[in-house]
């Protein structure tokens, strides 16, 4: 996948399925072409596929797989860091949303991370280890 962040692409592909096959069966067909590939790309479009419909731990699994392929990827870091925050898990997003800005040199792109930071930062469970 070329941009798996495109999220209107996502929607259309989306939209065909729902009316000619079932969006279960394009989850299990992107799973299956995310297996034979080694893209990065191919794990974040199922995890966004399965995130868009509300499955925060499958989208953690998908995403720990884009990272397992590549480890300093930003969207893949900031994108499992958003499915922990889904999950409850501040203490583990925190340190992906680190990883995803020391990646990202773009200040447009910066800007989301330093929010993100920002909001686990004044949030009730920090992410921030008791002292």
């Amino acid at each position: 996948h070329a941009n798996p962040d495109d999220g209107e692409a996502l929607a259309k592909l989306t939209a065909l399925y729902n009316q000619y096959k079932s969006v279960d069966q394009l989850e299990r067909e992107l799973e299956a072409a995310a297996q034979k590939s080694s893209d990065a790309g191919d794990w974040i479009a199922v995890g966004n596929l399965v995130r868009n419909r509300g499955d925060f731990a499958a989208a953690a699994k998908a995403y720990g797989a884009a990272l397992e392929r590549a480890p300093d990827d930003a969207r893949a870091l900031g994108a499992l860091a958003d499915a922990d925050v889904r999950l409850g898990k501040n203490a583990e997003a925190r340190p992906l949303y680190e990883r995803a800005l020391a990646q990202t040199k773009d200040p447009k792109r910066q800007r989301p991370l330093y929010k993100k930071l920002a909001e686990l930062a004044l949030a009730p469970d920090r992410g921030l280890d008791a002292k």
